[in-house]
């Protein structure tokens, strides 16, 4: 089913076929365009991008987990490096996947421009080049757009939203909303939050300013009239995802 009938449907209107399916994508990679629309156009599936809009067309701007990919994979260091997860060896690519969860799991637990801070850090300790640009043109998401993709607000530069000031939060919801506006006529009334990271004060605030859904990463499944629009769950599709597992999840559904 299509967001605007998903919304549609949150609102007391038509209600939703039995199993109905909202298929998202968070971030606006630029594989979204190459990979998954033609695949899901060819189908003929609805489907909604979330776009972080202060990233299409800026490319100083990278997500930070991309940022911290380059820096240890690429890093010409095989000694022990201090991390903000202590002191880690980078001998080889485990030891690498083994710093990335570390030093990824630690920047998480962080306020926002702390993490930051000890992110950059690390980039100039292992003096790691900048990612290539990942997320899509401000041209290539209106072409999306006409084609029928349906973009939606995912906050302007990702930050964890619970880890920021509750004014900050806002503005970055309100904010992404208005600059797709801008660019396409209008936006919905939606947002994701960036790894599921909210509050019930943010949440609260969201509903007061007319923001009619939002999504949480929280494994589950939505029931209309009793799941609370503001915190809707979802089923993550990632490379653990086995078509048998993603079609036995779907089953809880029916």
């Amino acid at each position: 089913v299509s967001l605007e009938a998903t919304l549609a449907a949150l609102a007391g209107g038509p209600s939703l076929p039995a199993g109905a399916i909202l298929i998202t994508f968070d971030d606006a990679y630029t594989d979204f365009a190459e990979h998954a629309w033609p695949s899901l156009a060819a189908r003929g599936l609805p489907v909604t991008l979330f776009v972080p809009t202060a990233y299409p067309d800026n490319p100083d701007r990278s997500f930070w987990w991309d940022r911290l990919h380059v820096a240890l994979d690429r890093a010409e260091r095989r000694d022990r490096v201090r991390t903000p997860a202590g002191a880690l060896p980078l001998r080889d690519a485990g030891d690498r996947a083994a710093a990335r969860k570390a030093v990824g799991r630690v920047l998480e637990e962080l306020d926002h421009d702390t993490a930051l801070a000890e992110l950059e850090q690390l980039c100039d300790v292992l003096e790691a080049e900048a990612p290539a640009p990942a997320v899509l043109s401000w041209s290539e998401l209106l072409r999306l757009s006409a084609e029928g993709v349906t973009l939606a607000p995912h906050t302007r530069t990702h930050p964890l939203l619970a880890k920021i000031s509750l004014s900050e939060a806002i503005d970055e919801v309100m904010g992404s909303r208005d600059d797709l506006a801008a660019r396409l006529g209008n936006a919905p009334p939606v947002v994701a939050y960036p790894g599921g990271s909210y509050t019930d004060e943010l949440a609260d605030a969201l509903l007061d300013r007319d923001i009619r859904a939002a999504f949480t990463t929280q494994r589950g499944c939505n029931r209309i009239g009793t799941t609370d629009p503001l915190r809707l769950d979802r089923m993550n599709v990632g490379v653990a995802s086995s078509l048998p597992l993603l079609r036995s999840q779907l089953l809880l559904i029916r």
